[in-house]
């Protein structure tokens, strides 16, 4: 009698693993040390601690073996594709186009040469200030590459100012985010400069040569000098105008300093002379 057949139930076959599911969400610890700017090692310690949850996949690398995964949180979501973004743009090369720039740092968008950048910050380098809007209806107005014939609009339906303006003649796009992002671009002491004048921009970027310090003694140095307050007075013990009003002026101070204590002495008078600077360094004496 042949024997009855035993029916030997088959293993559950394991899922296929989605390594693109898995290359989104999570990031490997070299990856994860790279982007965070610290060791491996470093990295394998937050693990332990708990800091990142991780999962073991098989390594496409090394068959038979199993890969440590971290987990990304949200922040480190935004950071890792970030950072995958920049390697592609890196490797993969940034092409030409006719008429526009690709800017690798600026994710593509449009941008301008060194020479055009100048020409839209020398439009914005004005003593009038004038807006960023202003300096892109001047650029729109006539095309700064080839100087012949105004921009228009790509999109001829759309007003917004945010449309891309094309040179009919040299096909040059400009863009109002374009031009933002060079006059953004300008050195703070050149749009100082330009903008608000020398006076400004002595006063809050100049050079001053620093004097060497030395240890000063008590009444070894004073200064002494007027200065007309912007105020209006008058003395009670003068006699009214015809008028009947009193008769008001702008007093003047006199002031004495010591360089090494800074102590200040002053006397205010109607005018500004020897007598009055006298008195203040009596002042200044007595104290």
């Amino acid at each position: 009698m042949k024997p009855a057949l035993q029916l030997i139930p088959k293993a559950p076959a394991s899922p296929e693993i989605n390594w693109a599911e898995v290359e989104r969400n999570t990031a490997s610890v070299a990856e994860l040390a790279a982007l965070l700017r610290i060791t491996e090692r470093g990295v394998r310690l937050r693990i332990e601690r708990g800091v990142y949850r991780t999962y073991q996949v098989p390594s496409r690398l090394a068959p038979g073996r199993l890969e440590t995964r971290v987990i990304l949180s949200d922040d480190l979501h935004k950071r890792i594709r970030k950072a995958r973004r920049r390697a592609e743009r890196e490797q993969s090369g940034i092409p030409r186009k006719r008429g526009v720039v690709l800017d690798p740092e600026n994710d593509r968008r449009l941008a301008f040469t060194t020479e055009e950048e100048k020409l839209v910050q020398g439009l914005w380098l004005e003593r009038t200030q004038p807006s960023v809007a202003h300096v892109f209806d001047q650029a729109v107005a006539r095309c700064i590459r080839c100087r012949r014939a105004p921009l228009s609009p790509t999109m001829p339906g759309y007003r917004g100012r945010y449309a891309i303006h094309r040179c009919a003649s040299c096909g040059f796009e400009l863009a109002y985010s374009a031009v933002r992002r060079a006059v953004m671009r300008t050195p703070r002491p050149a749009a100082v400069l330009g903008r608000e004048g020398i006076n400004s921009f002595v006063n809050k970027h100049g050079t001053y040569a620093r004097l060497a310090h030395l240890p000063w003694h008590r009444n070894e140095q004073a200064y002494g000098d007027h200065h007309q307050l912007d105020i209006l007075v008058y003395d009670p013990r003068e006699p009214f105008l015809k008028n009947g009003e009193a008769r008001l002026y702008r007093p003047w101070l006199s002031a004495w300093q010591d360089k090494a204590t800074c102590v200040v002495a002053w006397r205010i008078g109607e005018h500004a002379n020897a007598a009055l600077l006298s008195l203040a360094f009596r002042s200044y004496v007595l104290q």
